[in-house]
C-alpha cells in the first residue's frame, strides 16, 4: 500500500509533453512544408533523423531539407 502510494506520488504527469509532441508532430512539423521555410525545418529535426517513405526507402535531414529548399 506505501509502495503504491510513492509510485503515484513519484509519477510524473505525461499531459504537457504529451501535448506539446502533438503540437510538433501536427502543427510546427507541417508548418514548415506548408510555409516553405527550409531553415526552420533544418532547426527542427535532430541531425540524425530519418524518414521512412511509404515505398520503403529513407529520407536524411539533409535530403528532406534539400527537398523543401528545391520545392
Amino acid at each position: 500500500m506505501i509502495l503504491a502510494a510513492l509510485l503515484l506520488i513519484a509519477a510524473p504527469d505525461r499531459a504537457a509533453d504529451v501535448a506539446a509532441l502533438r503540437a510538433a508532430k501536427l502543427e510546427a512539423w507541417p508548418g514548415f512544408y506548408r510555409n516553405n521555410d527550409a531553415d526552420g525545418l533544418a532547426a527542427f529535426l535532430a541531425d540524425g533523423f530519418v524518414a521512412l517513405q511509404p515505398d520503403g526507402s529513407a529520407e536524411t535531414k539533409d535530403q528532406a531539407v534539400a527537398w523543401l529548399r528545391a520545392n
